[in-house]
């Protein structure tokens, strides 16, 4: 069914709310919560009414990832990978070391940011090899921002990834926002809150 109606006068704060909720775990600079196919996939599955995605990172083989992420993440490859085999054979004492380092500039700091991930806390957050099915399993509303000024990932790809494995994602891509300024956007919340108030389908 559809749901239809007046715009509710807790929708504004619900939407600012959702933003601080939802941002930080599904944009790739922050840590701190889980990632939308680690709930899509998991056991048992987390009953939700929708998902909001602000850039979300899906994968470094996904055609959303950009090779401009140099530009802000220092990844450890080898230490990745040396990591990678030591767990796979039951090593994992070393899995607090860092592999991987972001140069967030100091503008956009306040003081809580996660400049650096160690073994343990990347692979916990890694989505899963098969993407698509993770973004198929997506059985509620969705909404996807991301903006055109994005230098993380390719924002143009989202529409066409999330089309081609689910019928229940809206992509929207901002116009002038960028990875770092989509949490802050205006133009966010606005989306956000029309997608909150507007008709969604419920099947």
């Amino acid at each position: 069914m559809w749901r239809t109606g007046r715009t509710p006068p807790w929708a504004p704060a619900l939407a600012g709310a959702l933003l601080l909720l939802l941002a930080t775990p599904l944009w790739s600079q922050q840590d701190g919560g889980m990632d939308f196919d680690q709930v899509t996939g998991g056991d048992p599955q987390v009953p939700v009414d929708g998902y909001i995605l602000l850039a979300p990172y899906i994968h470094h083989s996904a055609p959303t990832s950009a090779e401009s992420n140099s530009d802000w993440a220092d990844p450890k490859v080898l230490r990745l990978i040396l990591l990678g085999l030591l767990n796979g054979v039951g090593i994992t004492g070393l899995n607090d070391l860092t592999v991987i380092e972001f140069k967030m500039p100091e503008a956009v700091r306040d003081g809580t940011e996660t400049l650096a991930y160690s073994y343990r806390m990347q692979t916990s957050m890694h989505p899963r090899d098969d993407y698509g099915t993770d973004i198929a399993a997506l059985n509620a509303p969705t909404l996807v921002l991301a903006g055109s000024a994005d230098s993380s990932f390719n924002s143009d790809a989202y529409a066409p990834l999330f089309r081609e494995h689910t019928d229940h994602a809206e992509v929207k891509v901002l116009e002038g926002v960028g990875h770092l300024g989509l949490i802050k956007s205006a133009d966010t919340r606005g989306a956000i809150q029309q997608w909150l108030t507007g008709p969604v389908r419920r099947d």
